[in-house]
């Protein structure tokens, strides 16, 4: 989903979507986020991993926000 109004996101929100709360929680913020700029992905997608240069287990390790300037922010500052 498209952030509503903007042609860009303002950035991602990234969830581990190999938790089931994550997995069920997610989708029901998705369009509040969209309405606000943001975008959701599992953390398991091939880009989130590519994209943050991390590993498997660094990546499930904490909820993070990639934000379209590349700026990442994990756990509690996210």
């Amino acid at each position: 989903m498209k952030p509503l109004g903007e042609s860009e996101p303002k950035g991602w929100v990234l969830y581990d979507g190999a938790c089931g709360l994550c997995s069920r929680w997610a989708p029901l913020w998705e369009r509040a986020l969209a309405k606000r700029g943001f975008l959701i992905a599992p953390l398991q997608s091939d880009w989130v991993a590519a994209k943050l240069h991390l590993s498997g287990a660094e990546l499930a390790a904490d909820f993070r926000l990639l934000l379209a300037d590349g700026e990442q922010l994990a756990g509690a500052h996210a």
